[in-house]
């Protein structure tokens, strides 16, 4: 009986810590959307793989990028058994120069699953540097992805994607 009453304390703690989880997500969604002045989706397709939903959010003091979702367009079997990929987002500055603004490195001994690897792209948030607070969403025009890896026989492939903008979202919460 006792180990029931303890079963049945312990699921009502974690149900506080889960509701109050949501509870605080939800502030901060809420507070960015306030604050958001745009959002923008980028897609692009290049020799090997499809990006679609690059998502960047512009509000008054952050910039956050990411969410994409990347598909491989030839045989998934070709990369099932690859240890190696990098991806690297790049804008242009004012002078029309490449700038990385995100990269990720996933190295393996053994086997990352490129196809279930790059379904959801991670994102990252930060504060704006004083070009950016100046940027429109016209000037993410010129984003694109480069990405390497390796494919199921340890060959090194590389891609470059532009992508382009296909939705903005302006002040979405003042219309």
């Amino acid at each position: 009986m006792a180990v029931i009453k303890k079963r049945a304390i312990l699921a009502s703690i974690v149900s506080v810590f889960i509701l109050a989880a949501g509870i605080i997500a939800y502030h901060i969604i809420v507070n960015m959307e306030q604050n958001q002045e745009f959002q923008i989706l980028l897609r692009g397709q290049g020799e090997f793989w499809l990006v679609e939903n690059y998502t960047i959010i512009k509000t008054k003091s952050t910039i956050t990028r990411g969410k994409a979702e990347l598909t491989y367009l030839r045989d998934p079997a070709e990369i099932e058994h690859s240890d190696y990929i990098k991806y690297t987002f790049y804008e242009l500055d004012a002078n029309h120069q490449p700038r990385s603004v995100g990269s990720v490195r996933g190295t393996s001994n053994w086997n990352l699953n490129l196809p279930d690897y790059t379904k959801q792209l991670g994102y990252g948030t930060s504060k704006l540097f004083e070009e950016e607070k100046k940027m429109t969403p016209e000037d993410f025009a010129g984003s694109y992805l480069e990405i390497e890896w390796t494919n199921h026989r340890g060959e090194l492939n590389k891609d470059i994607i532009h992508l382009e903008i296909y939705e903005v979202i302006q002040n979405p919460t003042k219309h």
